[in-house]
């Protein structure tokens, strides 16, 4: 089946349907946040939410993650347990759908595999939630992407009031939706409002410019004295590159006890003096300047030229989570 509805009391039976198969990982709040955990039960999976202020990449991409431990006596090292069961990750908004596939980009690279990242995406199906209520915030448009772009996902719900259209778009999806309790076939007065609901929440987020014009034009703008002032309000709190669904910068620390310890790859940031701080003392990136620079030039030019998209997807956390009010819709728009 390609299309077909579910009645939103039917939810719960296809969320313990998900359940039964394997880990579920979707939306759940905690306190006055919404985050994706592993669902305890289908009582807690919350799609009545805009976006998360984290994005589901942490499913992926731990902020912290231990490679291995070690005991210098016997000199052994003992890699961690690596889950090799099926997931499900559930209610992924298209925008952090699609920062998944540009973090594979990085932790799938011809030279350079990420075992541990890997694993859980062979074995993790992505179900998305369609954007029908965009914030002030969201650009994803200006980024290639859209309220109801399919990109990284298997599956795609669309909210229709009372019931979920849903879309097979792979091979995987297509075959968990012949396995979904509740899935009856879409009738066309659905396709067709679902269809005339994406035109008008599209129609909400107008492009507030071209990535692809914007990369081309930073291609020349190393040393352009935009630079000098752009960075100024920036506190360099990183709280930008947290939140973002596709910032992957890591670093790793070994973490002893006498004579045994553990190697963690834990989330670092480029905005960071230390990041770049040289064991000689020279830092190449020495003020917000530099820093600021890196983190545009990286994602709407240096990750474009590498891999053949910007590094951004619109999400507009950054912009929310700022805490001096900064916008990399502004940010970027000085190059056009």
């Amino acid at each position: 089946m390609d299309t077909g509805i579910i009645k939103k009391e039917n939810i719960k039976g296809v969320i313990e349907s998900l359940m039964q198969m394997g880990k579920v990982v979707a939306p759940t709040r905690q306190d006055d946040m919404t985050v994706f955990s592993a669902l305890p039960s289908s009582e807690a999976l919350d799609l009545n939410y805009t976006n998360s202020k984290l994005s589901p990449k942490d499913y992926f991409f731990p902020q912290t993650e231990v490679l291995f431990c070690y005991e210098k006596e016997n000199n052994q090292i003992h890699p961690p347990l690596i889950e090799d069961k099926p997931a499900c990750l559930v209610g992924v908004r298209p925008c952090d759908a699609k920062a998944i596939t540009l973090l594979d980009c990085i932790f799938n690279d011809p030279q350079y595999k990420d075992v541990y990242y890997l694993n859980k995406r062979k074995n993790t199906v992505v179900i998305g939630l369609a954007c029908t209520n965009p914030q002030s915030t969201c650009f994803c448009t200006s980024t290639g992407g859209g309220p109801l772009d399919t990109t990284g996902m298997d599956m795609l719900w669309q909210d229709l009031g009372d019931r979920y259209l849903i879309k097979a778009v792979t091979p995987q999806g297509k075959e968990l939706a012949s396995k979904l309790f509740g899935i009856d076939k879409a009738p066309e007065k659905d396709l067709s409002y679902a269809k005339k609901q994406g035109e008008k929440v599209l129609s909400m987020i107008p492009p507030a410019f071209e990535a692809e014009k914007i990369s081309e034009k930073l291609r020349s703008s190393f040393e352009d004295s935009v630079w000098e002032t752009i960075h100024e309000k920036c506190l360099g709190c990183a709280a930008c590159t947290f939140v973002c669904p596709t910032c992957h910068c890591f670093d790793i620390q070994d973490e002893n006890s006498r004579d045994r310890g553990r190697r963690v790859k834990l989330w670092d940031s480029c905005m960071f003096p230390l990041f770049t701080l040289h064991t000689s003392g020279h830092n190449p990136r020495l003020s917000g300047k530099e820093r600021m620079r890196q983190r545009i030039m990286h994602k709407f030019n240096y990750f474009k030229v590498n891999n053949g998209h910007v590094a951004c997807v619109g999400c507009g956390r950054c912009i929310r989570e700022c805490p001096v009010n900064m916008d990399i819709r502004q940010i970027v728009s000085a190059f056009s």
